[in-house]
């Protein structure tokens, strides 16, 4: 088998070859691209919206979706319940379509002072799921977030910012996403 492709490869010259690998790389390029948001980036945190599926399935009724932190070296964020100082992340939906509802879920946390008062967060990496449940089950899904969390290190700094993400009519897994977002539920107490 390999002595008939290399005579071919020498009959029909390179190009064949370097023409069906580059097909063959774009279709895996496409078949391994990540069903997520462009991401928001700043010191003190980085921010997308991941999802577990590539497209909207027939029928699906729902998403598993996710909120991906990374916080930068010494920055911290909050909880659903942040202690006494802190503000939780809020998520606004204005602006999507075919989106009925969507449950933030919360890992479950860890304890860290700030300013000499203990507070519940989060710092490295974590993922909120999030349960998003469709209009209409099997069609599109448009996803607009504007996102407001509170990270503090020596100071405290607000953000506000923009994630979108488009789901087209689909199938297929996002098997990357769908493991953060599972390993990040599992902890949901």
């Amino acid at each position: 088998m390999l002595i008939k492709m290399t005579v071919r490869v020498f009959r029909f010259g390179v190009w064949p070859l370097l023409l069906l690998l580059g097909c063959v790389g774009l279709f895996l390029s496409d078949a391994a691209k990540a069903a997520e948001s462009e991401g928001f980036s700043n010191p003190a945190v980085t921010a997308r919206l991941i999802s577990a599926e590539d497209g909207i399935a027939p029928d699906a009724a729902s998403v598993s979706l996710g909120l991906a932190l990374e916080y930068g070296e010494g920055w911290k964020g909050y909880w659903r319940t942040p202690g006494e100082v802190g503000l939780a992340p809020e998520i606004d939906w204005t602006g999507s379509t075919n989106l009925k509802s969507a449950e933030l879920l919360w890992p479950a946390p860890e304890r860290f002072e700030a300013f000499g008062i203990e507070n519940f967060g989060y710092s490295g990496q974590v993922v909120l799921p999030i349960r998003a449940r469709l209009e209409d089950a099997g069609h599109p899904l448009k996803l607009r977030a504007r996102v407001s969390l509170l990270t503090c290190s020596t100071v405290c700094v607000p953000h506000d910012f923009d994630l979108s993400l488009a789901l087209p009519q689909g199938t297929g897994i996002d098997t990357n996403s769908a493991g953060q977002i599972a390993t990040y539920a599992e902890r949901v107490p």
